[in-house]
């Protein structure tokens, strides 16, 4: 199977942003989001819904946790309610 993304500090531009959303367990008071930006090396068979093939990369091909944290860290800051634009 091919690497998760490309080299760390590569950023390519996305071609697409796979959102997908899940709420559905009984008894769960939350929403669970997967963004997952589509790059133009992502191998067919891992495009689409099968993107999720990416979750069982090998654990040194995937994002290391501390870079994952700050991504999420940067996400919250992002989308975080505050005063509208002037």
């Amino acid at each position: 199977m091919p690497p998760a993304g490309p080299a760390r500090g590569s950023r390519p531009r996305p071609l697409a942003t796979y959102v997908a959303q899940f709420a559905e367990a009984e008894g769960f008071a939350h929403v669970h989001f997967h963004v997952v930006p589509r790059t133009a090396d992502l191998p067919a068979e891992l495009r689409g819904p099968r993107v999720f093939g990416l979750l069982r990369q090998p654990q040194h091909l995937r994002v290391p946790d501390g870079t994952r944290d700050e991504i999420v860290r940067a996400l919250h800051e992002r989308l975080r309610p505050g005063p509208p634009a002037p």
